[in-house]
C-alpha cells in the first residue's frame, strides 16, 4: 500500500479543559404507596410468624423466620408460583408429590381418610379356639377335627399367610391320610370338609377385620366334585322276599323297620 497514514484525532488537554461543566441531572424518584394510618393495628396469632427477605441472584432465599416454622432446611429446593398477583412459594418435594396426587386422582383429603392400619393377623393356635367357640355345636363336631389337623400343621403361622396353593397341598394331604373305610370315596368327603371347615374360619376373619375378603385364599379354593351316591332303591324282587321272611319267620316280637327310597 502506497497510501498516506492519518494520525489519530486525540483531543489535546486544553481543548477539554475549555468545554463548559454541565451540573449532574437530578435523580428521579418513585413515588412510594402511603400505607393508611392504623388506630388499632391488627394483632396476630402466636402461631403466626412473617418475614422480609428477597432472591439473590443465585435463586437462594435468605430469610430463617419463615423458612424455619415451615420446617425448611438449607439447601431446600424451593418453586414460586404465581396466582393473582402474588407469588406463592413452596418446596419442590411437596409440588412434586401433590402433582404426583393430582395426576392419581387422589387429593390429601383421601390420604387422611385412609384406613388404618390392619392389626397383625393372629395365628392359627390362637385363632381356631376363638372361631370353634363361636359356631355351633354341629359346626363344631363338623370341623373340629380338621381345625386340629390345621393347627397340628400352621399352628404357628399367622392365619394371612397360606396361600392357595398350600390349602390345596394340605388338602391332598388329608386326602392321602384318611382312614380308609368301606364306603370310602377316595378321600374326598375329607377334602370337602377341611376347604369347608377353612372356608368357616376365614370369614370369620372377614369379619373381626383381619382380612380383606380379597386375600381370602379358601375362597378361591375349589371343592371336590362330588360323585354320584351309591345308595339305591330296594329292588320290588328283594322288597317281596323281605316281606315274605317277616310275616313267615320273624319274632313276633321284633318287628324289620326299613325305608323304601323312592
Amino acid at each position: 500500500m502506497t497510501g498516506t497514514l492519518i494520525a489519530p484525532v486525540i483531543p489535546s488537554p486544553a481543548a477539554v479543559a475549555g468545554r463548559p461543566t454541565r451540573a449532574p441531572a437530578a435523580a428521579r424518584t418513585l413515588p412510594l404507596a402511603v400505607l393508611p394510618a392504623l388506630s388499632h393495628p391488627p394483632t396476630l396469632p402466636g402461631d403466626v410468624v412473617y418475614g422480609l427477605a428477597r432472591v439473590d441472584r443465585s435463586g437462594r432465599v435468605a430469610d430463617r423466620t419463615v423458612t424455619g416454622a415451615l420446617g425448611w432446611h438449607g439447601g431446600d429446593r424451593l418453586t414460586l408460583t404465581a396466582e393473582a398477583g402474588v407469588v406463592a412459594p413452596g418446596q419442590a418435594v411437596v409440588d412434586e408429590a401433590l402433582l404426583l396426587l393430582e395426576r392419581m386422582g387422589l387429593t390429601p383429603a383421601d390420604l387422611l381418610a385412609a384406613p388404618a392400619a390392619r392389626p397383625g393377623a393372629p395365628t392359627f393356635a390362637e385363632y381356631i379356639p376363638v372361631v370353634s367357640a363361636l359356631v355351633s355345636d354341629g359346626c363344631r363336631r363338623a370341623y373340629g377335627s380338621y381345625w386340629n389337623r390345621v393347627v397340628d400343621r400352621w399352628g404357628s403361622r399367622s392365619i394371612d399367610k397360606p396361600t392357595p396353593s398350600e390349602i390345596r397341598q394340605l388338602v391332598q394331604h388329608v386326602r392321602a391320610n384318611v382312614v380308609p373305610r368301606r364306603n370310602s370315596r377316595g378321600g374326598r368327603s375329607a377334602a370337602e370338609h377341611l376347604i369347608a371347615a377353612l372356608r368357616c374360619l376365614y370369614k370369620h376373619a372377614e369379619e373381626d377385620g383381619l382380612i380383606d375378603p380379597a386375600d381370602n385364599p379358601a375362597r378361591k379354593v375349589d371343592k371336590p366334585r362330588r360323585l354320584p351316591s351309591t345308595r339305591r332303591a330296594v329292588a320290588n324282587k328283594r322288597l317281596a322276599e323281605i316281606n315274605h321272611a317277616a310275616a313267615t319267620t320273624g319274632d313276633t316280637r321284633s318287628q324289620f323297620c326299613y325305608r323304601i327310597a323312592r
